[in-house]
This record gives structure tokens, C-alpha cells and sequence, in this order.
């Protein structure tokens, strides 16, 4: 689905709101960093498992809620490797699907994904999303690339993102990590040409629970431009 969308972003209209490239509500600074919890523990859904949201936010050992549901984690995936790398599971979660703002690496196979890693480290790849993967590439060694690579490529891609059409997106403000999250106060907008990707459920999405995914909000009949009009990537009929 992660792919699909980037055809429909590449089928909508530019936005008025930054460059083609970059356009801000797709790249937005995010807010200054808060002291995370240390003391509520929060359980989710069908696990045993209990974390306060500082642990939660810990780079070198976020949450794996979920032990049972894949193959046993190399450290690197797992802890990172400090102080420079930290835990793969962070963004992209133990089951590989990411959040928003970062990627599913579900399934990729390992030769692209050491691929992109060198793209990193050489300056290939660079971007306002790319600081952080420019670093850990940088002092990641080439044994522990390719051990996750490995890991990721072993697990299974599954739905993730539920696309809606629609007018109107409800009102929403930056969290950390530049996640977006509706407004408390509740209202909609309208959508314009943006993709707004918003979790089916904040609290399970900043407690990073694999099994809880995201709603991406699209302009009304922007499914049909990207499939119909340009086609799928060479890989349907225009």
C-alpha cells in the first residue's frame, strides 16, 4: 500500500504550500521534544507486556509487545547499537510496517535493502526525512546491515494503511516524530491536494503496537487519477 501511495502522490496536483518536492504538510517540523512518562505502564491489546511511554521512547529498547508473533530479533534490530545507531524497531516496528514517517520494510528483499543502506552512507540518498538513516548508515558495520536486512526481508507485509477519499480531514496537530494525530477538540478541514495520514488509534500508535495501524485521507477521486490516468508504475494499463 506504502507504494500505492507514493504513485497517488505523484498523481495529485502540487501543493501551494512548499516546492514539488518538498511540500510542507508532507515534510512539517515537529514540536520541541517532551519529558515522556515514566511511571503510568500501559498495556495493549492482546499482550501481556507493560511499558511507561519512557521506555516506549527508549531508542535502544522500545516495546516488543508482541514476542511470539516473529522470529527471534538480532540485537541491532532489537537495542541498536549505542550511542550512535539506535533500535531498527523503533520506527519501523518489530513487525517491519513503520509509522507514517518512516517505512514498511516488511519483506524487502536483503540485496536492496544493504542497497539503500550504501545509498546512506554515500550521499546517493539525502533528504529532510534522511538525517537520522545518513547517521546510523555511517556507523552501522556492513555485518550488521545485512543481519537486519535479513530479519526484515523474513517477515510477511500485511494491510496497514486504510485509504479514504473524502473532502474534509479532521483538524490535526504534530506529535513526536512528526506522527500527526487529530486535534481533541475535533473539527475537519479540507483535505486540498494533501495526503493525511492519521492512526486508526493515537494512544496504540504512540505506544508503537504493531497491530494498530493508519487511515490515509485522500483528495475525492485521486484514486481513480493515479490508477486510471498514469497507470501504476508500468504495472497496470493507463
Amino acid at each position: 500500500m506504502r507504494h500505492f501511495l507514493c504513485v497517488l502522490a505523484l498523481a495529485l496536483p502540487p501543493c501551494s504550500a512548499g516546492g514539488v518536492e518538498n511540500p510542507d504538510w508532507a515534510y512539517p517540523v515537529g514540536p520541541p521534544p517532551v519529558p515522556p512518562d515514566n511511571t503510568v505502564l500501559k498495556q495493549m491489546p492482546g499482550s501481556t507486556r507493560q511499558y511507561t511511554q519512557a521506555q516506549i521512547n527508549d531508542g535502544f529498547n522500545p516495546p516488543d509487545w508482541y514476542p511470539d508473533e516473529h522470529p527471534p530479533m538480532p540485537r541491532i534490530v532489537s537495542n541498536g547499537h549505542a550511542p550512535s545507531v539506535r533500535a531498527c524497531t523503533q520506527c519501523h516496528l518489530t513487525s517491519g510496517s513503520g509509522h507514517p514517517e518512516s517505512s514498511s520494510v516488511a519483506g524487502l528483499p536483503v540485496a536492496y535493502v544493504v542497497r539503500q543502506f550504501a545509498a546512506f552512507k554515500n550521499g546517493e540518498r539525502k533528504g529532510i526525512r534522511a538525517t537520522n538513516m545518513i547517521e546510523f548508515a555511517k556507523a552501522i558495520s556492513d555485518d550488521e546491515v545485512r543481519i537486519s536486512a535479513e530479519y526484515f526481508s523474513g517477515l510477511k507485509p500485511r494491510p496497514w494503511i486504510r485509504v479514504v477519499e473524502t473532502d474534509t480531514v479532521p483538524v490535526s496537530r504534530l506529535g513526536p516524530g512528526t506522527m500527526r494525530f487529530a486535534v481533541p477538540e475535533g473539527g475537519t478541514e479540507p483535505i486540498g491536494n494533501r495526503i493525511i495520514e492519521l492512526p486508526e488509534d493515537p494512544v496504540r500508535a504512540q505506544s508503537r503496537d504493531p497491530h494498530s495501524g493508519f487511515v490515509a485521507h485522500v483528495p475525492t477521486g485521486s484514486l481513480t487519477k493515479a490508477l486510471v490516468s498514469t497507470g501504476n508504475s508500468g504495472k497496470t494499463i493507463p
